[in-house]
């Protein structure tokens, strides 16, 4: 999966636009996923100021694969 499909489907599948960040810059209180200056991916979670946890991936597909994972347990959706 890549980054415009992972945001086509969370787009059609989130109630809470607020909640995520795909290549947006940084939220709080949201799940995010951006590529950094080193062209790595980074999928984590940001919330009063701080990034409460972060995974950096080398591989888009599997950036967004976590993404989603992640996505699905805080929303408690199913795709």
């Amino acid at each position: 999966m890549n980054i415009q499909a992972l945001k086509n489907l969370i787009d059609l599948h989130s109630k809470f636009r607020q909640s995520y960040s795909i290549n947006e810059g940084i939220k709080e209180n949201a799940l995010i996923l951006n590529k950094d200056e080193n062209g790595l991916f980074c999928v984590f979670y940001f919330e009063r100021g701080e990034i409460q946890w972060c995974k950096k991936f080398s591989s888009e597909d599997e950036a967004c694969d976590f993404f989603l994972a992640q996505f699905k347990f805080y929303e408690k959706i199913t795709l």
